[in-house]
């Protein structure tokens, strides 16, 4: 994208400030699967189920080709712009400031409201005796690792990354590979656009990554990789533990916690109760990105002069530098 004769770049971000590019295609793809997979598909099979019935299939398949539809899109602008702010430069480039103020303001204080819900979420889930000290400890050490720089938060989101990974795979294998016991379908009429609403919201997040651009290397070909690289990924999880739990979960339609019930089915109570571990895991890992991206759309704001200049301060032993060099 070209505005008049300059780069894209240099219109959306002025005063745009040479950040460090450490992270790599590999490790923005796990920011982008830790950003969109949350704890909600613990619970998701059995309300999809409920309100699709037989075309819970369907239901997915056309929730996943909306967030491709979308994520090409970002991908497309990714592949023209690799400055920080993702939607912030996207829609000023296109649209002018007032539109980039907007869905800059608009992503951040959403992605900060829901930090706040699942940081509450995430004591009450590990010890809701002492709540406010989790809560403040946990927010301390996010924001201890952001500040650390984005080698270090990268690794942390990727180890979370693999760890969600390898829980929901284990679910969706174990439950497609034992002995079956299919879901009878639910008593109500079918509801399949609510459903395909529900479905297409599990996907939501997939914009956050392209927040970080600044710091990847060769972000224009990473970005586009990594968006749909991530994507699909997450679609063959979701397909993966929704499909278990739809043959192997006799009440999905009722059930509030299908994957614990499937693997209490499976494997007995005791392992059951680890699907509550394996919910607080997903949380830390979508908490992480969340600490990793926010930042990132206040300092495009402030790079764009749209906000002061002291949401955009950086410290680095390297010093603050001037775009281009």
């Amino acid at each position: 994208m070209r505005l008049g004769s300059k780069d894209a770049n240099e219109v959306v971000s002025p005063d745009r400030v040479s950040l460090v590019r450490s992270l790599g295609r590999w490790g923005l793809t796990a920011l982008t699967i830790n950003c969109v997979v949350g704890a909600g598909i613990l619970g998701l099979p059995g309300k999809v189920y409920a309100l699709a019935g037989a075309s819970t299939g369907w239901v997915v398949a056309g929730a996943a080709i909306l967030a491709l539809a979308a994520a090409l899109c970002l991908a497309e602008l990714g592949s023209r712009m690799d400055g920080s702010g993702g939607p912030v430069e996207y829609c000023t480039a296109a649209f002018g400031p007032v539109a980039g103020f907007a869905a800059g303001w608009l992503l951040w204080a959403a992605t900060v409201l829901a930090a706040a819900s699942l940081l509450n979420l995430f004591a009450t889930m590990m010890a809701p005796d002492a709540h406010t000290m989790i809560v403040v400890g946990t927010g301390l050490g996010l924001t201890v690792l952001t500040c650390a720089g984005m080698e270090r938060s990268a690794i942390a989101s990727g180890a979370l990354t693999v760890l969600k990974l390898g829980l929901l795979a284990g679910v969706a294998i174990a439950g497609l590979t034992a002995s079956a016991a299919p879901a009878t379908l639910p008593s109500k009429a079918a509801q399949p656009v609510t459903a395909l609403i529900l479905m297409f919201f599990a996907f939501v997040g997939f914009e956050r990554p392209t927040a970080v651009a600044g710091e990847v290397v060769d972000a224009r070909r990473a970005v586009p990789f990594a968006l749909l690289a991530g994507m699909a990924v997450v679609t063959a999880l979701y397909a993966g533990v929704i499909a278990a739990c739809w043959r192997g979960v006799p009440s999905l339609a009722l059930s509030e916690r299908p994957v614990g019930d499937l693997l209490a089915r499976l494997f007995g109570n005791e392992v059951a109760r680890g699907a509550e571990l394996a919910a607080a895991v997903i949380v830390l890992g979508t908490l992480v990105s969340q600490w990793i991206t926010a930042p990132r759309l206040m300092l495009a704001l402030s790079e764009s002069r749209q906000l002061p200049a002291i949401f955009g301060r950086i410290a680095s032993g390297r010093g603050r530098r001037t775009w281009p060099s």
